[in-house]
């Protein structure tokens, strides 16, 4: 598994500016938060699109809440920008990323301006998964 400190350090050394995807404060964040999550567990970010979807990345976890669904970081293989690929013009305005396990596939969805960071940290995931 990786280390998380490694993976924000990342991600916030990229000055990317987010506005729906938010860094978890455990030091403010509520208490009861924890109970949904084993030992070790930690929450990385947080993407709010809507009421109806939003993601929780955590050191072992991807989680949709709305969805009721979640992929395990360790069953990851990869990552692609499909949108992109199938129409470069969309290089800006993308925002979907679709992550690959060995038993299905699952697009997400990411802010606009932020594709090409979570591709970078959803790659690190992988890489280090494999280690």
């Amino acid at each position: 598994m990786f280390k998380t400190s490694i993976l924000k350090a990342k991600i916030k050394r990229s000055s990317v500016d987010f506005k729906n995807t938010y860094f978890w404060n455990s030091e403010t964040s509520p208490r009861i938060i924890d109970l949904f999550f084993s030992d070790g567990e930690e929450i990385i970010l947080f993407y709010i699109q809507s009421k109806n979807y939003s993601w929780i990345l955590t050191n072992t976890r991807l989680i949709f809440p709305s969805q009721m669904q979640q992929i395990r970081l360790s069953e990851l293989v990869n990552v692609s920008f499909d949108t992109v690929k199938n129409d470069p013009n969309q290089k800006m305005s993308n925002n979907k990323l679709t992550l690959h396990t060995l038993k299905d596939t699952t697009v997400i969805f990411v802010e606009e301006g932020t594709w090409h960071l979570l591709y970078e940290v959803f790659k690190f995931i992988i890489v280090n998964n494999k280690e």
